[in-house]
């Protein structure tokens, strides 16, 4: 059986899927196509224009931190940084974004090297799972390193 993932680094819904995603090719030996998306604020800018950060956010958090204690997996909604520049109260993205492509780029080679899923979930757990507090790009370099990512 085949499955096609799409995969946004900064979306807490594709952190919280990937361990379960993971399972599931380690237990049924399921061949998955692992995709990177840019995010949606990258790629949809205008989605976030003329939401009410405070009430859709809001609920939005409360689902994702009820799944994530269902779940067994650390969840933060404080990400420092952030993998996209965006001012949270207007939802404004700013047009200069250091990381995200940076982080989606590995990520491909990853993917190119047969252990995408494996270094999204260390990335995905290191910027939603509370673990990010110097800051991405030393966090992922350091992650890039893993025996499973070098050549």
């Amino acid at each position: 059986m085949k499955i096609d993932l799409y995969f946004s680094y900064r979306s807490p819904y594709s952190y919280l899927i990937l361990p379960r995603m993971l399972k599931l090719k380690e237990k049924y030996d399921i061949e998955i196509n692992f995709k990177v998306v840019y995010p949606i604020a990258i790629r949809m800018p205008e989605w976030f224009e003329g939401k009410n950060f405070f009430t859709f956010f809001f609920f939005k958090m409360i689902d994702m931190r009820l799944q994530a204690k269902k779940l067994g997996i650390p969840f933060t909604s404080k990400l420092k940084p952030d993998p996209i520049r965006q001012n949270i109260m207007t939802g404004k993205i700013s047009s200069h974004q250091p990381y995200i492509f940076d982080i989606c780029h590995l990520g491909q080679m990853a993917q190119m090297k047969g252990v995408g899923m494996e270094f999204a979930f260390e990335v995905s757990s290191l910027i939603f799972g509370g673990g990010l507090r110097t800051g991405i790009p030393t966090k992922i370099y350091q992650s890039r390193q893993k025996s499973w990512l070098r050549s």
